[in-house]
C-alpha cells in the first residue's frame, strides 16, 4: 500500500508532477481561505466593543452569506489503488474547473480515506463534475451526493 514514504507506483516522474499540482491546488485554497481569516481578525480587531467583535454591527456588516454546492463522494474501500490510472485525469478536471471558477476546494478524508469532499459555486457545476470526473466514471466513487452549504464569506471594508 502506498504510504508518505512509499508512494504508489508510477513513474517518478509522473508522481513528481501530480504532487505539484496537488500542491499547487492545496495553496490557493489556503490563500483564500486565509485571506477570509484575515478580513475577519482585521475587523475584530479594529473594533473596540466585545459586542461589536463577536457578531455585533461592525462584523455583520462585512459578512455575507453565499450559497455554495457540497459535492460528496463515497469511496470504494481500496480507493488509494483503486484510484492511481484515473488519479491525473480526476485532478486534471478539478483544475480546469478551478481555473473557470466553477470550483473553490476538493478533498478527500483520511484514516480511513472513504469520503471526498468538492465545492462547488453552483448545483450545475457539482452536478456536471461528477458526470465527467474519471473517478466516477471508472468506479471509484460508489455513492454521490450534493448538497447545499451556506458559506459566510468575508470582505475587507
Amino acid at each position: 500500500l502506498p504510504t508518505p514514504d512509499r508512494p504508489p507506483p508510477c513513474s517518478s516522474s509522473s508522481y513528481e508532477e501530480e504532487e505539484e499540482q496537488v500542491q499547487d491546488f492545496v495553496m490557493a485554497l489556503s490563500r483564500l481561505w486565509r485571506s477570509n481569516l484575515n478580513a475577519l481578525l482585521r475587523n475584530a480587531a479594529s473594533t473596540s466593543s466585545p459586542s461589536a467583535r463577536f457578531g455585533g454591527s461592525r462584523l455583520a456588516s462585512t459578512a455575507s452569506i453565499k450559497p455554495r454546492y457540497m459535492l460528496i463522494y463515497d469511496y470504494v474501500e481500496d480507493v488509494l489503488e483503486k484510484r492511481a490510472p484515473h488519479r491525473a485525469g480526476h485532478l486534471s478536471l478539478i483544475e480546469g474547473y478551478v481555473k473557470d471558477g466553477k470550483i473553490l476546494m476538493a478533498g478527500a478524508l483520511s484514516n480511513p480515506p472513504d469520503k471526498a469532499f468538492i465545492v462547488a459555486t453552483s448545483e450545475e457545476a457539482a452536478k456536471t463534475f461528477s458526470e465527467e470526473d474519471p473517478y466516477v466514471k471508472n468506479g471509484v466513487v460508489t455513492g454521490v451526493s450534493i448538497r447545499e452549504w451556506n458559506t459566510v464569506e468575508f470582505s475587507e471594508q
